[in-house]
């Protein structure tokens, strides 16, 4: 992924890693102006699954962990669409501005099939 990513520091990738592979949950606490709900893993573990328990729904949007190097300024996570016509994975890298606020440092892109 380093590589791909301009500017990816170890410590991130590392810090993105290690997130991975622990087990975390959301709620339905976004503050967003569309309605949406937070799906289980078992409600994803097969497309019918899905589908029987989301009728209404046409996209599923799956949002990673988040990494961060060693003094917090650099932040790597990953995005997903699925069962929204096509797939996209997208790989985010961030960077703190001087004021503090987050900034798009890089993005790769990859389609699902």
């Amino acid at each position: 992924m380093k590589h791909r990513l301009r500017g990816l520091q170890d410590s991130t990738l590392d810090s993105f890693e290690k997130c991975r592979s622990d087990s975390l949950s959301v709620s339905k606490s976004f503050s967003i102006n569309v309605p949406y709900d937070v799906a289980s893993r078992d409600d994803v573990v097969s497309v019918e699954t899905f589908i029987s328990r989301y009728p209404e729904n046409h996209c599923l949007i799956y949002f990673s962990c988040v990494g961060f190097n060693q003094n917090d300024t650099q932040a790597l996570f990953v995005t997903e669409r699925g069962l929204c016509h096509s797939g996209v994975q997208e790989h985010i890298l961030m960077k703190k501005g001087p004021s503090g606020t987050w900034q798009l440092q890089d993005v790769s892109v990859d389609w699902i099939q």
